[in-house]
């Protein structure tokens, strides 16, 4: 089982600020022209040939995601699971009638979903899971067989113009992602997952093809609804969360802060070529 997953009052709503007022769907669905997955074309084929189509979003936060699956698929039975209750009131009547949300931890047994799931995606969920190579493996047997698992995650860290780290003496922002990488690692969950998926999925005999793509975002200054202008709201939001979430981090506290200075820094869109790395990977499983 996970970490407890209690935190403070004050946490849950910056952690809801950021899911419903810039959450990543949002500028990366823009950086990817519109399209919900890295592998638009193999989740259609999966979901035209199945009978009875279902899908999964396991941690599906806000529920973003899992109510445009089900705009964009009528046909198909959309599920969202989260370890919280999935606040909906922002929503209103746009729920579609094909999609459910249940409460359920991602690294607890998920033996009764297996074989249930055309596709299933996991997005930015690393940071609160303990051991994501087993709950990895628990996903891909809930697949069908020649089913979709999808991947996403984004990296705690800024780069330059010529796609390297950029160095944290250059940016308040950098460093403050730093300490919150380095704390949660400490904390003990798997922050860095990522960079083992394609090596788990390699060694699986179920797996038919495994497809992984990077996506830039660039941080600089952009036009409103833009996918740089949405994700630098979005890091907005993460320095309110930050000291919230890491209590145990000095530099995250007291008056004129690291995360203060790392606000400041994006308002003044101090960051020319900047961008921020996520990571997509899609594992299809072998027909039966």
């Amino acid at each position: 089982m996970s970490k407890a997953k209690t935190h403070p009052s004050s946490e849950d709503e910056a952690a809801k600020r950021i899911q419903h007022t810039a959450a990543p769907g949002n500028f990366l669905k823009e950086t990817m022209n519109g399209d919900l997955t890295v592998a638009p074309d193999l989740v259609d084929l999966v979901i035209c040939e199945s009978e009875k189509p279902t899908i999964l979003d396991a941690g599906c936060g806000s529920g973003h995601w899992v109510i445009e699956m089900a705009q964009k698929y009528p046909q198909a039975l959309v599920t969202g699971l989260d370890v919280k209750p999935i606040d909906l009131k922002d929503a209103g009547d746009s729920i579609p009638s094909n999609c459910f949300f249940k409460n359920l931890d991602l690294e607890a047994d998920l033996s009764d979903l297996y074989d249930s799931f055309d596709v299933i995606h996991v997005r930015a969920v690393a940071s609160q899971i303990v051991d994501f190579e087993r709950v990895v493996d628990q996903l891909f047997k809930a697949l069908k067989p020649h089913g979709v698992l999808l991947l996403v995650a984004g990296e705690q860290c800024f780069y330059g113009p010529d796609r390297s780290p950029l160095p944290q003496d250059q940016s308040s922002m950098q460093r403050a992602m730093r300490l919150l990488h380095e704390y949660t690692l400490n904390e003990g969950f798997s922050i860095e997952a990522y960079d083992h998926w394609h090596d788990w999925l390699d060694a699986r005999s179920d797996v038919e093809k495994v497809i992984s793509q990077d996506v830039w975002v660039p941080v600089e200054l952009g036009l409103p609804g833009s996918a740089n202008e949405m994700c630098r709201h979005f890091l907005l939001d993460y320095t309110d969360f930050m000291p919230k979430a890491c209590p145990g981090v000095p530099e995250f506290h007291g008056e004129n802060n690291l995360c203060i200075q790392a606000a400041r820094e994006i308002k003044e869109a101090k960051m020319p070529g900047v961008s921020m790395r996520w990571r997509f990977l899609a594992g299809q499983k072998i027909s039966a």
